[in-house]
């Protein structure tokens, strides 16, 4: 009748994870949103914005499909490598006019992006490359030395500055070790983001944990407990309002999980 390939989905487990993900403990409040390079699938995207996810989109053309999907600009997070020119350029100034929320991930696109966003009074976000990660192997740890997703923190100081000569806020501040990576370095990676947070973005709102909560897939692997993570989050960010009087939002970015 349908002919092959066929994938089956079950959407009652889909919408049970995507309850469980925004059920995830929190100080002040949590956004969770669905990482679709996971599966860009037009009705399961639908299914899941449907629950209350915002979306997490890795390139334009991923943010175009969500868009197709009938999901708003204002839900989309982008956080990309590429520096869009030409057309597709335009289609990004228009999406960010539309409240889409650019996550600057190096120095060069933090220069490209910052006359732009000065001239639309658009805050930003920063993805920061921690030094640390883990993943399901290699080629999914985004967060260790050998990657290069994010700005690395030796250029950290010389992003915030230029920023400050351009009047650019970061409301948002981003970083992700990798997918499917161990729940200890998780943590750690925790403890980490709201140090930089503390000593570097004083206008940060939202902080984001990333995703890549891990599956326990194969015999002997360590699931991702995201109630445990939760707490441990929640009671991290609870002592940085008590340091600074500062409450902030939480957000994860689970792909697979869901």
């Amino acid at each position: 009748l349908y002919g092959t390939p066929l994938y089956l989905y079950d959407e009652a487990m889909i919408v049970a994870r995507c309850k469980a993900a925004l059920a995830m403990p929190n100080a002040f409040g949590l956004d969770v949103r669905y990482a679709m390079k996971a599966n860009s699938n037009r009705t399961l995207l639908q299914i899941i914005a449907a629950q209350g996810l915002l979306i997490d989109a890795s390139s334009l053309n991923e943010a175009k499909r969500a868009i197709l999907a009938g999901i708003s600009p204002d839900k989309i997070f982008l956080t990309t490598q590429e520096v869009p020119m030409g057309k597709e350029r335009e289609d990004l100034e228009n999406l960010m006019k539309q409240g889409l929320l650019y996550n600057v991930c190096s120095m060069r696109q933090l220069e490209l992006i910052a006359d732009f966003a000065q001239e639309n009074n658009i805050d930003l976000s920063m993805r920061v490359h921690p030094g640390i990660g883990s993943g399901e192997n290699v080629t999914r740890n985004t967060g260790d030395k050998y990657s290069c997703f994010g700005v690395h923190r030796s250029d950290l100081e010389k992003a915030i500055d230029y920023a400050a000569q351009k009047g650019i806020r970061f409301t948002e501040v981003h970083v992700h070790i990798g997918s499917g990576g161990d729940p200890e370095i998780w943590r750690s990676n925790i403890d980490l983001e709201i140090g930089i947070v503390e000593d570097h973005f004083p206008d940060c709102e939202t902080i984001s944990f990333g995703g890549g909560l891990k599956e326990a897939r194969m015999p002997g692997d360590t699931y991702a407990d995201i109630e445990d993570l939760g707490n441990y989050a929640k009671n991290k960010i609870h002592a940085f309002y008590e340091r600074t009087g500062r409450k902030l939002k939480m957000e994860i970015e689970p792909g697979t999980f869901i």
